[in-house]
């Protein structure tokens, strides 16, 4: 009698510890995945949090780009024509000039006002003194003049454009075009 009240007590043991083992598992399994959920809904808002912080920051790089690129063209161009300017009041300047007894032809003299604008310009836009020294040079502020002189302005000037330093026209001797010969018809 004893041997069945013990196998009874050792199967509904059993069985008991089997049901407990079975409900443990279940609840643990139930709560790693509510931690896991919680865990990745936390981590997929840190990830949208941070993606949005880097696109914003991204589009405000690009922003201050665009700016500065914009900024960086307007200070070029600005430069530029302070160089053509410097470039036409030299040739309105030269051709009012006799070369080696060659009367050229003239353009308009430029006047003190456009001279000291253009001097201005070239002193507030250059990055370096070798145009601003080349300019002055070429209307001939330490008294001495030549007409080579724009071989300097023109290498000065490629140089804080950007385009190179080194000089294309070597030709120091025709340097400045004085005139050009009218074409003469043949009858």
């Amino acid at each position: 009698m004893l041997e069945p009240l013990l196998a009874a007590l050792a199967s509904g043991g059993a069985a008991g510890a089997f049901v407990y083992y079975l409900a443990h598992t279940a609840l643990t399994e139930r709560l790693r995945r509510g931690i896991a959920h919680e865990y990745d809904a936390k981590l997929e808002q840190v990830r949208a949090d941070l993606l949005r912080g880097s696109q914003e920051s991204l589009e405000g790089l690009r922003s201050a780009t665009r700016s500065k690129d914009a900024v960086s063209q307007t200070q070029w161009e600005t430069k530029r024509d302070a160089c053509l300017a410097a470039l036409r009041i030299v040739d309105g300047t030269f051709s009012h000039i006799p070369w080696d007894g060659v009367a050229a032809q003239k353009q308009p003299k430029p006047g003190i006002d456009a001279i000291r604008d253009c001097h201005n310009r070239l002193a507030l836009s250059c990055e370096a003194r070798d145009v601003l020294d080349a300019f002055k040079a070429c209307l001939g502020i330490d008294d001495t003049i030549s007409a080579d002189l724009v071989v300097d302005l023109r290498s000065a000037i490629r140089g804080e454009l950007g385009f190179g330093r080194h000089q294309l026209d070597h030709d120091r001797d025709k340097a400045w075009i004085a005139k050009v010969n009218q074409a003469v018809e043949i009858v």
